[in-house]
């Protein structure tokens, strides 16, 4: 399942420690009493301590980790890897929207957490300025509207995040953006793309223009967007599998991103290429209002050196 804001917020920090351990509660909890109970048999041996002192301490010691562990089952969907909180990490997050310029402060509340922030159908036109839609923690846009009424993406890039746009990848008919991503480690191409539905066979023609070449400059190349296909049950002669095969790349994300009353899909799926060091990739429960959409999430390591091409 996919952790809401509030959950998400919450489980940064405190929850993230005891969430990696919360497999091992119960046997430590039984095992407490036999352990504690011979350290200070040890301890009344060859101390002034009375063994009755300290196997009441162990007992209050031990209601107190019992109960710690019953308010953590209590919370709910308690993450092991709850959000972006990785040193050396690029966090990146992509939505649908549903129409960017009246949902900025919803957005603020979280997305400061991410280096680089996609959306998809952004309802954007030449009338609303740059200066408009600006984010907290973000110094960088790049977008490409189709009109106020539907379509349209963009990207945000914070100040941490060094990057250019590569238009000589992008076809005229599809509605996305690349970017040539550049940091100390390595180089990646990320591509945000939006795919209206029944769109004809020019689109996946585009795409697979676009990701040949790109797979010509780096073996480092990641996908957003909203593709409307559903990726839980992709047809064997689906032209997206061809795409998939010849880039290397792997789809990241394995539950669904849109849910109705009727369906449940994966549409909006995270493709990287096999080279790509991702610590995690997530969804992100987002108040109904704001969008019929979750999001989805990376964290990429930039540890580890690659080839430039």
């Amino acid at each position: 399942m996919g952790n809401t804001i509030t959950q998400y917020r919450s489980a940064i920090g405190n929850f993230y420690f005891v969430g990696r351990h919360i497999s091992r509660t119960s046997t430590f909890v039984c095992q407490f009493n036999i352990t504690f109970k011979t350290l200070f048999r040890a301890l009344a041996k060859y101390t002034s301590i009375t063994f009755h002192t300290l196997a009441s301490f162990a007992l209050e010691l031990n209601f107190f980790i019992q109960f710690y562990c019953f308010i953590l089952l209590l919370s709910g969907d308690v993450e092991v890897n709850p959000g972006p909180t990785f040193e050396n990490a690029l966090d990146i997050i992509h939505l649908n929207i549903r129409s960017i310029r009246n949902k900025l402060d919803y957005l603020n509340t979280f997305i400061h957490d991410f280096d680089i922030a996609c959306f998809t159908e952004t309802h954007l036109d030449s009338s609303i300025l740059d200066d408009d839609l600006t984010l907290d923690g973000f110094t960088s846009i790049q977008r490409k509207d189709r009109n106020s009424f539907g379509g349209g993406v963009i990207i945000y890039l914070s100040s941490a995040v060094s990057a250019f746009r590569r238009k000589d990848l992008e076809p005229s008919s599809i509605e996305c953006i690349w970017l040539e991503i550049d940091n100390p480690t390595c180089k990646y191409f990320l591509y945000c793309l939006y795919r209206p539905p029944h769109t004809n066979s020019t689109f996946w023609n585009n795409l697979s223009w676009s990701s040949d070449r790109v797979s010509e400059k780096s073996d480092k190349t990641i996908i957003v967007g909203d593709l409307n296909v559903d990726f839980l049950n992709i047809q064997n002669t689906h032209v997206i599998r061809d795409i998939l095969s010849n880039n290397a790349l792997v789809n990241l994300i394995s539950e669904p991103t849109r849910i109705t009353n009727t369906t449940r899909t994966l549409i909006d799926p995270i493709l990287a290429s096999h080279s790509v060091d991702f610590i995690e990739a997530y969804t992100l429960n987002i108040d109904a209002y704001i969008s019929d959409h979750r999001a989805t999430c990376i964290s990429i390591s930039q540890k580890h050196n690659s080839n430039r091409s």
